[in-house]
């Protein structure tokens, strides 16, 4: 490595804390709207300028990739859904980072997409962009520390290096000490209010932008290193599990399935309850059969797919019959599952997790149909279509607006049955509020709503943000609704 850095490296330094920057700006705020496609769109700006000179690989999915993480992205402008708006802190920069790696690695998606290739490949990267930022900082302090002789250097080296170390544990025994004595915790929040010329605020976001400035410099330099990564498919493990004993426990298993289907098949489409039981265990044991198809069925056809060596068509043959009915047994288990879902939904109201487990019954659907047919074409690639579904799937329920099907289905169950659960759409983000104010242009008379609404109005217009970087499409337009509307 050079012993100084280059133009090139000094212009990613400055394009690195220009992105730190603009994260502080944008993302470290109370809430994130608008403010959060547009960090995403400046940091592909950047990210293709700074490696402009870089070949960039598995151009269709890394394009599919980049299209997931904008979808989902702008859903912090289009929506205010609560179930995602955590979530998506995680997944998009999960989904940045495998880009990331996708698109600097010359490598082919078939082999890309694996865990003994992704693990590794990951680990690598992090590694290597710590190391350029070691290395950063030790040119730095020569830099500064240039007219010191090598014993003072090496004193206030270990001196920051301490007070670097220190700062992670002096975070939690404060917080400790902060948590146990009321007092205490009065003097350390006046602490920031003793310096004057510098505040509290101004640190952290000086902290952030180097944070992650750093963080996008590490990660921008070890991209012009290529990284070698194991191409095999089964790394460690031999593909020779008995085909007998493979067998005999899908025998067993199918027979279990069939006596369970055999017993339940007289109320397994009827839509009724069966007897003794409520809509709440109903429901449940209908989930339970959800989790059992996704951790049992789907896992062991992957496994015997995958490790079980079959080199005689007559085995060959009665392990794809055999796999083939115990999908076949998975995919009536979902449908059960769905309709007694359906059941406890027209008795109880719907929720955004109870749409969420149907989107997902529908998807386990999918992905059973697809191992059905890789059973008998072999050459289909299962891995690859499960990240390709999910992706697919988990944009699709971030972009139709599950909060937005809640709302107008309980509209719908309230004109059928007058029934309406008006404290689980006030605890929803803005679209329920939404629906509560189309609910009184309905019906102003139903018990506890005017209160509500009332309430909802001098909340919402009293703390508007008014910071652009937290704009929202449904957020402006409950306030504008609120405005329009006239109270009885």
């Amino acid at each position: 490595m050079s012993s100084k850095l280059t133009i090139d490296q000094w212009w990613i330094l400055l394009w690195s804390l220009f992105l730190g920057f603009v994260l502080d700006k944008l993302i470290f705020i109370p809430k994130a709207g608008i403010s959060y496609v547009i960090f995403v769109i400046l940091f592909y700006i950047v990210f293709f300028i700074v490696l402009r000179n870089l070949s960039f690989y598995n151009r269709r999915m890394g394009n599919f990739l980049l299209i997931c993480i904008l979808v989902l992205s702008t859903n912090y402008f289009l929506y205010d859904q609560n179930g995602f708006y955590l979530l998506n802190f995680l997944v998009i920069p999960a989904l940045m980072f495998l880009h990331y790696l996708l698109r600097i690695q010359p490598k082919s998606t078939s082999s890309f997409f694996t865990p003994q290739t992704l693990i590794p490949l990951g680990l690598k990267k992090l590694t290597m962009s710590v190391n350029q930022n070691v290395y950063l900082f030790k040119y730095c302090t020569r830099l500064f520390s240039r007219n010191m002789d090598e014993q003072k250097r090496k004193v206030w080296s270990k001196i920051f290096y301490g007070l670097l170390l220190s700062m992670p544990l002096l975070f939690i025994v404060i917080a400790l000490l902060m948590s146990s004595d009321l007092y205490f915790t009065t003097i350390m929040t006046q602490i920031p209010t003793w310096f004057t010329l510098i505040s509290a605020n101004t640190v952290q976001d000086i902290l952030i932008v180097l944070l992650f400035g750093c963080l996008f410099y590490g990660f921008f330099q070890a991209a012009f290193v290529y990284t070698e990564t194991s191409t095999s498919d089964n790394p460690g493990l031999i593909k020779g599990f008995d085909q007998i004993v493979v067998m005999t426990l899908l025998i067993l298993l199918n027979l279990v399935y069939l006596f369970y289907l055999v017993i339940q098949f007289a109320y397994f489409f009827n839509g009724d309850l069966a007897e003794g039981f409520t809509y709440a265990e109903y429901a449940r044991r209908g989930f339970f059969e959800l989790v059992t198809v996704t951790m049992i069925n789907l896992t062991l056809t992957v496994l015997i797919l995958h490790f079980v060596k079959q080199d005689h068509t007559f085995y060959k043959k009665s392990i794809q019959i055999l796999l083939s009915f115990l999908l076949g047994s998975s995919l009536l288990i979902l449908i059960s599952a769905f309709m007694r879902l359906h059941l406890y939904e027209q008795a109880y109201g719907f929720t955004f997790t109870r749409i969420l487990v149907h989107a997902f019954i529908i998807f386990l659907f999918v992905i059973i149909i697809y191992t059905m047919m890789k059973v008998w074409l072999q050459r289909l690639s299962l891995i690859h279509f499960y990240i390709l579904s999910a992706l697919i799937f988990y944009c699709t329920i971030n972009i139709i607006n599950i909060d937005g099907i809640v709302v107008d289905r309980n509209l719908e169950r309230y004109t059928l049955t007058g029934k309406i659960d008006l404290n689980y759409l006030n605890q929803m983000s803005d679209t329920g509020k939404l629906g509560l104010i189309k609910l009184y242009q309905i019906n102003p008379d139903v018990t506890g709503l005017e209160d509500l609404v009332v309430a909802i109005r001098g909340e919402k217009l009293q703390n508007q943000s008014g910071e652009w970087q937290s704009y929202n499409l449904t957020e402006e337009q409950l306030i504008r609704k609120l405005q329009e509307l006239t109270i009885n």
